[in-house]
C-alpha cells in the first residue's frame, strides 16, 4: 500500500502458505480492503469462524479475505469444491456484502431460486463482510467437464445486477432471446448479466467475428456502474464487428487490437 502521490510505501507483506498462492483480484472501500485468487496451501491463513475454515482438496481453492487499511488480516476463507476453483474478481455490493466470480470444475454450492446451468464451471458467490456464510451462488456454463471462458471482467451495480465477461470455448453457454449476437463460432468473446440476487439471466451475448477467434490478454476489460462494457480484444481475423465511424474500420494482417 503507497501514499496517495506514492512518494511512500505504507506497508509491504507476503502472503500465503506453503504451497503456490496466487491473487488476481483486489477492491477497497471505507477502509476495508478484499482480495481474493486462489491456492493450493493446506495451511493458508484463515479465520476459524468463517465459511470454509479448512482447505477443501483438489488441485486449488479458492479464497477470500479483508484486510483493514494498515494490511492485517480481518478475516480470510477458503471457497470452492474438493476439484478445482479459484477466484478471480471480487466487488463490494450496495448491502454490506462481496461478491466473487471464479472457475470450477467440482460441484460448487448453488442455492434455492437462483438461475444457473446444471455442472456450470463459472460460479458467482455473494458472502457477507464477516465471510462467515455464503448468502447466495450459483454456476453458469455448457455443463462440460472443463472451464468455458477465461474471466476478463466483473462488476456488481447499484442494483445488484451481477455483469460477466470473458472469453474461449464459447459453443453453448447461454444467451437471452436479445442477444447482440446469438450464435457463436466456438471462439468469441461473451458476456452476461445476472438480475438481483441471481433471481434470472437479464442479459446474455457472444461478440466477435464469424471466421475470426477472439481472445483477451489480461487486464485489459472493465465494466462501469451504467452497464457499459470497455473491452480490448485480441483478433486475428478481419470480420471483427466495428462501427461505420470507427478509427480503423478494416484490419492491418494478422492479429490486432
Amino acid at each position: 500500500l503507497f501514499t496517495a502521490n506514492l512518494d511512500s510505501m505504507i506497508y509491504g507483506s507476503y502472503l500465503g502458505g506453503s504451497g503456490d498462492d496466487a491473487a488476481y483480484s483486489v477492491k477497497a472501500e471505507d477502509g476495508i480492503i478484499v482480495m481474493a485468487g486462489g491456492t493450493t496451501s493446506d495451511d493458508f491463513p484463515v479465520s476459524t469462524d468463517v465459511m470454509v475454515p479448512t482447505y477443501l482438496g483438489g488441485s486449488s481453492d479458492g479464497f477470500i479475505l479483508t484486510l483493514n487499511s494498515m494490511g492485517s488480516i480481518i478475516k480470510s476463507t477458503y471457497t470452492g469444491t474438493s476439484d478445482y476453483d479459484q477466484v478471480y474478481f471480487v466487488d463490494f455490493g450496495v448491502n454490506n456484502t462481496i461478491f466473487v466470480a471464479g472457475q470450477t470444475t467440482g460441484d460448487f454450492t448453488v442455492t434455492p431460486n437462483v438461475y444457473s446451468n446444471e455442472g456450470g464451471t463459472q460460479f458467482i458467490q455473494e458472502l457477507d463482510v464477516d465471510l462467515s456464510q455464503n448468502l447466495r451462488s450459483t454456476v453458469f456454463g455448457t455443463g462440460g467437464s472443463n472451464t468455458d471462458i477465461s474471466l476478463t471482467a466483473f462488476m456488481v451495480d447499484i442494483c445488484g445486477h451481477a455483469y460477466v465477461s470473458g472469453f474461449g470455448t464459447t459453443n453453448g453457454l447461454p444467451v437471452t432471446p436479445d442477444a447482440f449476437q446469438p450464435t457463436s463460432q466456438s471462439n468469441d468473446f461473451y458476456f452476461i448479466v445476472f438480475e438481483t440476487d441471481f433471481d434470472d439471466l437479464l442479459y446474455a451475448t457472444f461478440f466477435g467475428g464469424a471466421t475470426t477467434s477472439e481472445h483477451v490478454d489480461g487486464g485489459t476489460s472493465r465494466f462501469d456502474d451504467n452497464g457499459i462494457i470497455y473491452q480490448a480484444v485480441c483478433v486475428c481475423g478481419a470480420d471483427f464487428p466495428v462501427t461505420e465511424d470507427a478509427y480503423a474500420t478494416a484490419s492491418g494482417g494478422g492479429c490486432n487490437l
